[in-house]
């Protein structure tokens, strides 16, 4: 009795085991899995090295002066006087010139969309040579007649294959009366960069001012004489300046 006591207790804890190696097994099997997808975004931007570009202004220096003034018989009282001038003038007045020195800008090099950490220098000749009508010029005296170039964030001078060193330079005009030097050539550097928070452009410009001189001497031979000069700018180049700035 106690035999067949021993097998009913045997064959009872091994069909307990089993329920319970069983039922382990379809709980790890049960285990619910969630698939999740997406998309990952990667952005890469670059600055703005901007586009830069030269332009002549329309600038018509005009000059006018009467016998009158020039002379001023009663006292000479204009001798020393500068007569300089002023942009599109009217033949309408009798005469038209400024009393005191008047700048207008001739030449402007921009750049535009350049972030505020791009730099470019450029570099460019300019001419001054005398027109078809050129009188004045070939009867001029030295000091008769003065061309002022003024640079504003660029340089200027005159030696051709060197970099300039100055902002203004002056052509007594005298010296284009001969054949030889009827051109008078500059060398120019422009300093440019990219917009900031305090400025909305950023300009390189070059202006001009025409000044004739009633110098303490006879002049007649100025009087009824035309004057015709030509400004041009035949080489302009630019380069990233990569010269690391504070």
């Amino acid at each position: 009795m106690e035999k067949k006591n021993t097998i009913l207790l045997t064959v009872i804890a091994v069909a307990t085991l089993l329920v319970a190696v069983v039922g382990a097994t379809f709980a790890y099997y049960s285990v619910d899995t969630t698939l999740q997808s997406g998309t990952t975004t990667y952005t890469a931007k670059t600055g703005p090295i901007g586009s830069i570009a030269q332009t002549l202004t329309n600038t018509n220096l005009s000059l006018k002066i009467t016998p009158e003034d020039m002379l001023k018989l009663d006292n000479y009282e204009n001798k020393g006087k500068s007569y300089w001038a002023i942009n599109n003038a009217t033949e309408l007045s009798e005469k038209f010139y400024a009393d005191s020195k008047q700048e207008y800008n001739i030449i402007n090099v921009t750049l535009s969309n350049g972030d505020e950490k791009t730099h470019y220098t450029c570099k460019g000749t300019i001419e001054v040579k005398k027109g078809n009508s050129d009188t004045m010029i070939s009867v001029a005296q030295q000091e008769d007649l003065k061309l002022y170039l003024t640079a504003t964030n660029a340089t200027i001078g005159t030696d051709i294959g060197s970099d300039p060193s100055g902002n203004t330079v002056t052509l007594d005009l005298s010296e284009l009366k001969n054949e030889e030097s009827k051109t008078k050539t500059y060398n120019v550097v422009y300093k440019v960069s990219g917009k900031d928070t305090s400025t909305s452009t950023n300009v390189s410009t070059i202006s001009a001012a025409l000044e004739l001189v009633n110098r303490d001497a006879d002049q007649k031979d100025l009087a009824g004489k035309t004057l015709a000069i030509e400004i041009s700018t035949p080489t302009f180049n630019c380069d990233i300046d990569t010269t690391p700035t504070a």
